[in-house]
């Protein structure tokens, strides 16, 4: 009795691992083209997804001094954009009032965007830690003020070992 159950058991554990693994080929190598009823191309759509991101910290090369100060870059609060906010009405004088720019300023630097963006790149306008607070408190789809690593212009390089 005891050795049937045990080969029972191991029987449906295998049987849903089979299911799980047809399942992961199903999405990744048989029908990533036209997946479910509605034909969805999952490549496609993988790389939409892709395109609508910015990265904030890429978290390499993190090299501090002993007392604790980045070497290799600089941290900046900036207000990060998302190009599909020129499809949507938002809160753009708003945002601006909080940042002292003009609502036409933000919405002129959307509608020229294809990716993501930090407002005044190459230059970003830098935020204070009041006007992250209030932007983040109006959970505007696509506005955010975020921390952001930015690397060092020109950093020397080391002419000397210290041994």
């Amino acid at each position: 009795m005891r050795k049937k159950r045990m080969i029972a058991w191991i029987s449906i554990c295998i049987a849903a691992f089979g299911l799980l693994m047809f399942r992961l080929a199903q999405l990744q190598l048989f029908d990533t083209e036209s997946f479910s009823k509605h034909e969805i191309n999952l490549i496609e759509a993988s790389v939409k997804q892709r395109s609508q991101e910015m990265v904030v910290d890429n978290g390499r090369g993190n090299f501090l001094d002993r007392s604790g100060a980045p070497l290799s870059y600089e941290t900046s609060s900036v207000l990060v954009l998302f190009p599909f906010l020129k499809k949507m009405d938002w809160e753009a004088d708003k945002v601006a009032r909080t940042i002292g720019v003009s609502g036409y300023a933000l919405k002129n630097a959307v509608e020229k965007s294809k990716e993501p963006f930090a407002f005044g790149d190459p230059n970003p306008m830098i935020l204070t830690k009041n006007q992250m607070d209030i932007i983040n408190e109006m959970e505007i789809p696509g506005v955010f003020a975020v921390e952001r690593k930015y690397p060092l212009a020109k950093m020397p390089l080391l002419s000397f070992w210290v041994l």
